[in-house]
C-alpha cells in the first residue's frame, strides 16, 4: 500500500495564517471590550446630562405651573399682561437660552409681555399647534418641537399648559443659543460633540468639539437621530459618519418630557489603545506574508487561467452544441464538442481548411461563402488584433433534411491563450420564429397605429368643419341679430336658431367628452330602480313628434311583463337615442321605422332579459363599414354626405354602454334596404314602490323665495352678466365677486346670515374655488358651515365634481347653465 505523499510547502504558510488569525482575533476582542465599556460610559454621561437638562428647565416648568393657578377664574388679576411681566426671569445665567418670553390666550385674546409683538387677525391661535396640544392634555404641561416663530421668526420651543376650568392656555417661549463650538463641556473625551435635540431630532442647542456651519450640524444631527430611530436599543457597534466622514459612536438618552440628550465620540478615540497595536504587528507580519504572497500567487496563476479554461467551457458547452477552438498561429482546430455528423466527418483535431469543407455540405449555398470569408484565418485574426471578442451571425443549417437557424460566435478573449479564439454553434430554430413572428406583429401593429393616425387625422378634419357649421351659424346669426333688432320677429327667429346651433355645438363637445371617458375607462354606470314602459313611452313621444315633421311613420310595439326593473335609465336612453336618431337620419321621407321591446328568460342569465329591435328601411350601409362601425372616428360617406353630420363616435360609445351593462348588440343591414339594430340587456326586477317620483318642474319653483342674497363667483364678464340677469329676473339680490380671494373677503366682512347661498366658480385668478370654499368654511361664524355653495363651472368630469366635495360645496351644476337645474338646486336649499 502506497503512502500519502503531503505537501509540506503549505505548512509555513498555515501557520503563519493561524498565527494571524489568533492575533488579528484578540485585537478585535479587545476592540470589542473597548467599544462595550464605551458604551456604558457614553449611556451614564447621555443620562447625567439629561439630568442636568431637566434641572435647567424645571424653573420654568414649576413657573408654568404657578402661572396657571393664579389664572384661573377665581384668582385671575386685573392687569394680566402687568402682571405676567413681572414673572419674566432674566436667562443670563442660563448659557443655553437667549431669550424667554411669557404670554397667554384668554377669552379669545392673546396677550404677551412681548412689546414688540404685533398680532394682526390673520394670526390664529386657535390653529397653533401648541394651543391645541395644550387643550388636548387637559392640564399637562406639553413641551412643543422646535419651531420658527412666525412673529419673531427665530427658532423657539413652547411649554404650553390649559387653565382648569377653561378654554384658555398659558405658554412660555424659549429661545434656544446656537449651537457652540470649540467650548469644553464638563471634561468629556476629546472630540466630543453633545446636542439637545426635541422629540423630532430638532437641535435645540449644542457643543461641538470643531466650529462647522449651521447647515453642516443640521445634516450631520440628522444623520444621527435617524440613526437613533432606526435602531431604538443602539449595539456598542453601531455608529454615524462625522463632519470629516470618520467613524463616531453614537449614545443618548430620552428625558421625561421627550427630548434627547445626544454624545457622539469618535472611534479613533475610543480605540485609541487597540489602535496602537496595529503598526508593529502589521510591520512584523508584512514582509512573511509578502514572500509567501508572490510564491503562492506565481504558482496559482497557472492554475486559474486552468480554471478559467475549464469553466469557460463547461458553461459554453451547456447553451451550445458544438465547440471548436481554432489555432489562428497554426491553422488547426481542435473539436470541443461536436454535432454526430461533425463527429462522423471530422476527427478531433486537424487542418482549418477541412474544417471548412466540411461545414460546406451543410450550410446553406447562399450563405456560404458569406460564412467562409467572414471566419477565414485572415479575418479572425484581423479581428483579433483589434480586441473584438465577440463577433457572429445566423444562417440556416442542414439538420435530418430540414433547416435549422443556427447561431454562430467567435469568442476570443488574450487572457487564455494568444492566437486562439472558440467558435461556438447553437440551435436558435424557436427563439429566430419567435423573433420574426415579434418583428411580424410589429410590423401589424404599426400599419395599425398608422392606419389609427390616419383616421383621427380624418376625424380632426372632420371634426373641425362640424363645429365650424355651428360655430359659422352662431356668428352669422349674431351679426344678423344685431343689424336688424328693430325686427322683433327676425331678431327671435335668429335667436332661436343659435341656441339650435348652440345646442348642436354642446352635443358635439359632449360626445368627444364620452369618448375621453371611455378611453380613460372613467365611464360610470348607475343602477337605479325605474318604470321601462313609462320612460320608453316618453322617449318614443319625442321621436313621434319628429317622424310628423319629417313625414315618416313611427310605430311602438311593447311586450313585457315586468316594467319595474333596475339599471342606468339614463345610459340605456342614450344608447336607445342614438339609435333611433340614426334610423331617423339616416332615411327619406315616407321611410318607415319600427321599435319593439319584448321581455324574455335565458336559462344562463340570473335576470330576465329585455330585447330592443330598431328597424328602418332607410339608406342602409356597406358591408366593408359594418366591419368597422364600432371604431372611433369611422363614418360612411356614401350616402348623405353635406346633409347628415356625424363624429363617429356615436357608435363606438352605443358600443361601450352596451358593453358596460352586460347587454349585447348586432346590426344588421343592407345598402339601399334599410337596417336593423338589436340590442339585449339584462335587468334586474324591481317593485313599483321602489321606484322615485320626480315632479315637474316649473317657473312658480322658486317665486315663494323673497329676499334671498346671493353671492356670485365668476371672473367672466359675459358669464357673470348672464348669470346676474337670470338671478335677478327671479327676484334674488345679487353681490358679484370677481375672483375667490374677493369672494372670501367679501363673505368674512359681511354680518353672519346675510348671504343666503354662494355660487362658486373653480377656475378664477387670485384663488381658485375650491381654496375659496375652503377658506370660507374654515372661517370661525356661525353661517360658515352653514351656507350652501354651489359649484358652477365648465368642469364636468366626475374628478372635478369630486374636488368640490372635499373642498365642501353642497353641490356641483355644469356650464353651460341649464336654468332648470340651477332653480331645482336652488331650491332645494333655500326653500324651507
Amino acid at each position: 500500500m502506497r503512502s500519502k505523499k503531503y505537501d509540506w510547502k503549505w505548512i509555513p504558510f498555515l501557520l503563519a495564517l493561524a498565527l494571524i488569525t489568533i492575533t488579528v482575533f484578540n485585537i478585535f476582542q479587545m476592540k470589542n471590550i473597548l467599544l462595550k465599556n464605551a458604551q456604558i460610559t457614553g449611556q451614564e454621561i447621555t443620562q447625567r446630562l439629561a439630568l442636568e437638562e431637566m434641572k435647567r428647565i424645571y424653573p420654568f416648568h414649576q413657573l408654568l405651573d404657578y402661572l396657571e393657578i393664579e389664572l384661573r377664574k377665581e384668582n385671575r388679576p386685573q392687569n394680566i399682561k402687568e402682571w405676567l411681566s413681572f414673572y419674566l426671569q432674566p436667562v443670563d445665567n442660563n448659557p443655553t437660552l437667549s431669550q424667554m418670553n411669557i404670554y397667554a390666550f384668554i377669552n379669545g385674546k392673546f396677550i404677551t409681555t412681548a412689546d414688540d409683538w404685533n398680532i394682526d387677525s390673520s394670526h390664529n391661535i386657535y390653529s397653533r399647534r401648541w394651543y391645541q396640544q395644550a387643550l388636548s392634555e387637559k392640564g399637562k404641561t406639553v413641551f412643543s418641537d422646535r419651531y420658527i416663530d412666525s412673529i419673531t421668526k427665530k427658532p423657539v420651543v413652547t411649554l404650553s399648559k390649559k387653565i382648569m376650568g377653561t378654554e384658555d392656555v398659558v405658554a412660555i417661549d424659549l429661545y434656544f443659543n446656537n449651537v457652540s463650538a470649540s467650548l469644553s463641556f464638563r471634561n468629556l473625551p476629546q472630540d466630543t460633540n453633545y446636542f439637545l435635540c426635541d422629540a423630532k431630532g430638532n437641535i435645540l442647542y449644542g457643543v461641538l468639539s470643531e466650529k462647522h456651519s449651521q447647515t453642516e450640524v443640521d445634516k450631520y444631527i440628522s444623520s444621527v437621530f435617524e440613526k437613533i430611530t432606526q435602531d431604538e436599543t443602539l449595539s456598542a457597534y453601531s455608529y454615524v459618519y462625522g463632519f470629516k466622514q470618520e467613524k463616531q459612536a453614537v449614545y443618548y438618552s430620552q428625558m421625561e418630557n421627550g427630548w434627547y440628550s445626544i454624545v457622539t465620540i469618535p472611534y479613533n478615540v475610543l480605540l485609541a489603545e487597540s489602535n496602537q497595536i496595529w503598526f508593529p504587528f502589521f510591520a512584523l507580519m508584512l514582509a512573511f506574508i509578502f514572500a509567501l504572497s508572490f510564491y503562492i500567487i506565481m504558482r496559482r496563476r497557472d492554475q486559474k487561467r486552468l480554471r478559467l479554461y475549464n469553466s469557460t467551457l463547461a458553461v459554453l458547452g451547456n447553451s451550445y452544441y458544438a465547440l471548436y477552438q481554432i489555432d489562428l498561429n497554426t491553422q488547426t482546430y481542435e473539436m470541443l464538442k461536436g454535432s454526430d455528423y461533425a463527429r462522423s466527418k471530422l476527427p478531433p483535431k486537424g487542418d482549418y481548411t477541412l474544417f471548412l469543407k466540411i461545414f460546406s455540405e451543410t450550410i446553406e449555398r447562399e450563405a456560404f461563402e458569406e460564412f467562409r470569408q467572414s471566419f477565414s484565418i485572415e479575418n479572425m485574426l484581423l479581428l483579433t488584433q483589434k480586441r473584438v471578442r465577440d463577433f457572429g451571425g445566423d444562417f440556416k443549417r442542414l439538420f435530418n433534411n430540414s433547416y435549422h437557424w443556427i447561431h454562430i460566435q467567435m469568442l476570443y478573449d488574450e487572457s487564455l491563450y494568444s492566437g486562439k479564439v472558440v467558435l461556438c454553434f447553437r440551435d436558435i430554430t424557436e427563439s429566430k420564429k419567435e423573433e420574426l413572428e415579434r418583428i411580424k406583429l410589429l410590423q401589424t401593429s404599426l400599419d395599425s397605429v398608422n392606419r389609427m393616425a390616419e383616421s383621427k387625422s380624418r376625424f380632426f378634419a372632420n371634426m373641425s368643419h362640424d363645429m365650424r357649421t355651428p360655430l359659422n351659424a352662431i356668428i352669422g346669426l349674431s351679426n344678423l341679430a344685431l343689424k336688424r333688432t328693430d325686427d322683433i320677429e327676425k331678431t327671435t327667429d335668429s335667436l332661436s336658431k343659435i341656441r339650435s346651433s348652440a345646442s348642436e355645438l354642446l352635443d358635439l363637445i359632449n360626445d368627444i367628452l364620452e369618448i375621453s371617458k371611455i378611453e380613460q375607462g372613467k365611464l360610470e354606470i348607475a343602477y337605479l330602480p325605474f318604470d321601462l314602459k313609462k320612460n320608453l313611452t316618453e322617449l318614443c313621444d319625442i321621436f313621434q313628434l319628429q317622424a310628423q315633421s319629417q313625414n315618416k311613420r313611427f310605430q311602438f310595439d311593447f311586450d313585457c311583463a315586468d316594467c319595474a326593473v333596475v339599471g342606468d335609465w339614463r345610459r340605456i336612453r342614450q344608447v336607445l337615442n342614438n339609435i333611433l336618431s340614426n334610423a331617423f337620419k339616416y332615411s327619406d321621407s315616407n321611410a318607415e321605422i319600427l321599435f319593439s321591446v319584448k321581455e324574455f328568460s335565458d336559462p344562463e342569465s340570473k335576470y330576465p332579459k329585455y330585447r330592443f329591435v330598431v328597424q328602418d328601411n332607410g339608406f342602409g350601409m356597406s358591408n366593408d363599414f359594418l366591419k368597422k362601425i364600432f371604431i372611433p372616428f369611422e363614418r360612411e360617406y356614401r350616402f348623405a354626405a353635406g346633409e347628415v353630420s356625424g363624429t363617429g363616435l356615436g357608435m363606438p360609445i352605443t358600443k361601450d354602454l352596451v358593453c358596460q351593462m352586460d347587454g349585447q348588440i348586432d346590426i344588421q343591414s343592407t345598402l339601399g334596404k334599410g337596417t336593423t339594430v338589436t340590442i339585449t340587456f339584462p335587468l334586474q326586477l324591481a317593485d313599483l314602490e321602489d321606484i322615485p317620483t320626480h315632479p315637474d318642474s316649473s317657473p312658480s319653483l322658486l317665486s315663494h323665495i323673497q329676499h334671498c342674497r346671493i353671492l356670485l363667483v365668476e371672473d367672466n364678464a359675459i358669464n357673470m352678466e348672464i348669470a346676474t340677469e337670470l338671478l335677478t329676473m327671479h327676484h334674488f339680490s345679487v353681490q358679484q365677486a370677481w375672483n375667490g380671494k374677493e369672494a372670501v373677503s367679501l363673505f368674512s366682512q359681511s354680518e353672519p346670515g346675510y348671504f343666503d347661498l354662494i355660487l362658486m366658480d373653480m377656475q378664477m385668478p387670485v384663488m381658485n374655488g375650491c381654496d375659496a370654499a375652503r377658506a370660507i368654511r374654515a372661517l370661525k361664524r356661525p353661517d360658515a358651515q352653514k351656507i350652501p355653495i354651489i359649484a358652477v363651472t365648465a368642469n364636468a368630469f366626475s374628478e372635478d365634481i369630486s374636488q368640490t366635495q372635499q373642498a365642501g360645496m353642497n353641490a356641483h351644476i355644469s356650464k353651460p347653465i341649464d336654468f332648470s337645474v340651477l332653480e331645482k338646486t336652488i331650491h332645494q336649499y333655500l326653500a324651507e
